[in-house]
């Protein structure tokens, strides 16, 4: 279907088609596809910033030269 074309899971297209038609309606089920891509890329790029962090990564800062004054 869609799904492959946007980067989209079936079960994550099909869930978000089923949620947002439960939840409002006719309205819901146009605006599914749309929405449910626009999560996933926004979920793609916060996983893809937390894996290149020091946090994921365990690295440690380098300090700057410091001031002595």
């Amino acid at each position: 279907m869609v799904g492959p074309k946007i980067g989209l899971h079936p079960v994550w297209f099909f869930f978000a088609l089923f949620a947002l038609s439960y939840l409002f309606g006719l309205v819901g089920t146009l605006v599914a596809v749309p929405m449910a891509t626009a999560v996933g890329v926004m979920v793609r790029y916060a996983l893809r910033a937390y894996r290149n962090s020091t946090v994921y990564t365990g690295e440690t800062l380098k300090a700057g030269p410091t001031l002595k004054g």
